[in-house]
């Protein structure tokens, strides 16, 4: 299968993957987030901050 990838995104996806794949990777393997952690990514004052939620997310029906 081909798909067309426009080369406007690739700066994007270096992107996504330097500043949020590769950080929480990290983080997973330093246990610091596990299966069924919530996070929340908050970009403020240009630093990336990761807020794990304390209380459980109830799951609509």
């Amino acid at each position: 299968m081909y798909y067309y990838q426009s080369p406007r995104l690739r700066p994007i996806k270096s992107i996504i993957r330097s500043h949020l794949r590769r950080p929480l990777a990290k983080k997973i393997v330093a246990g610091e987030v596990k299966e069924g952690d919530h996070i929340d990514v908050v970009l403020e004052n240009g630093e990336i901050l990761w807020i794990k939620q304390t209380e459980p997310i109830t799951q609509l029906a």
